[in-house]
C-alpha cells in the first residue's frame, strides 16, 4: 500500500460492493477524461482516443483499477530561489513576491477519520 491507486482501490472496491458499480462504469470515467483531453492539442494522449474494449483489456494495477484509471507519469520539475525582499531589490530581474503557497494531498485510508487508530502517525 505505497501508491495512490492502491490506497483508493480499497475504497473503489467497497463502493462497487455497496452500490453495484461495474468495471464498465469505472471505464466510462476514464474514457470521458480521455475524451476531454482530446480537446487539447498539447495533451500527452492527444489523437489517441480510448475505447471501452481497450480499457477492459488493459492490465489491472490495483484491483479494481486498471492502467487507464491511473494518471500518466507526466510530472515535471521546477525550482525557484527564495530570498529576502531586501536582497531581491539588488537583483537584475524584477522580483516576484510569494504571497502564499499550498499543497494538496489526499487523506490516506489509514488516516481517514473513520479508520481504526486514525490518530497515529502515517
Amino acid at each position: 500500500m505505497t501508491a495512490p491507486p492502491q490506497w483508493y482501490a480499497l475504497m473503489a472496491r467497497r463502493h462497487m460492493h455497496e452500490y453495484g458499480t461495474t468495471n464498465e462504469q469505472l471505464g466510462a470515467v476514464a474514457i470521458a477524461m480521455r475524451k476531454h483531453a482530446q480537446l487539447n492539442p498539447a495533451a500527452l494522449m492527444y489523437g489517441k482516443p480510448l475505447t471501452m474494449e481497450a480499457y477492459l483489456a488493459s492490465p489491472m494495477i490495483a484491483d479494481p483499477y486498471r492502467l487507464f484509471d491511473c494518471c500518466l507519469e507526466t510530472d515535471g520539475a521546477a525550482a525557484f530561489i527564495v530570498t529576502s525582499v531586501e536582497r531581491a531589490r539588488d537583483l537584475k530581474q524584477k522580483p516576484v513576491y510569494v504571497m502564499g503557497a499550498a499543497a494538496g494531498h489526499p487523506i490516506r485510508p489509514t488516516r481517514s477519520p473513520t479508520a481504526r487508530n486514525s490518530t497515529r502517525p502515517a
